[in-house]
């Protein structure tokens, strides 16, 4: 993509062009086409999240998925990222991005999202049946989430 604008450098004419077929975009102040300032903003925008598009692209899928897994628990991202993550990847791919995660930040992804969720009245690990030395006595039954 940047070769492709680079060739446009040395030719005027193709960017005139461009400008005139987008007259939303940019408006005609005597000789010159203005680019509006609200599309300068949506531009900068797009153009952010295709750098941060490609970044993800490019990483190795663990390192990907350990790392939005710590965005998702340090940085209030919503919750739905993790729980598509962890629905959609094989138990091999889990077990890379659990690895990923600890190399990446030192710590297990299980103690993060422990002390994460320990605040949390809607998912207290603490009192969870299936954890163990948990406080309620239940026999192993999966608590429904309404």
């Amino acid at each position: 993509m940047v070769s492709a604008l680079a060739r446009w450098r040395g030719q005027p004419e193709k960017r005139s062009g461009f400008r005139k077929g987008f007259p939303g975009f940019f408006s005609s102040h005597g000789e010159m086409e203005r680019c509006e300032e609200e599309y300068m903003l949506r531009l900068a925008a797009e153009f952010a999240r295709l750098k941060n598009l490609v970044v993800l692209w490019a990483m190795h899928p663990w390192e990907r998925d350990a790392r939005l897994a710590h965005h998702v628990l340090h940085q209030g991202h919503p919750a739905a990222v993790a729980v598509e993550v962890a629905c959609t990847r094989s138990a091999d791919e889990l077990l890379g991005a659990r690895r990923a995660y600890q190399a990446l930040y030192h710590h297990s992804l299980e103690e993060d999202v422990a002390y994460r969720a320990r605040d949390k009245p809607y998912c207290n690990v603490s009192e969870h049946p299936l954890v163990p030395g948990a406080s309620s006595g239940g026999g192993g039954e999966l608590i429904e989430l309404a």
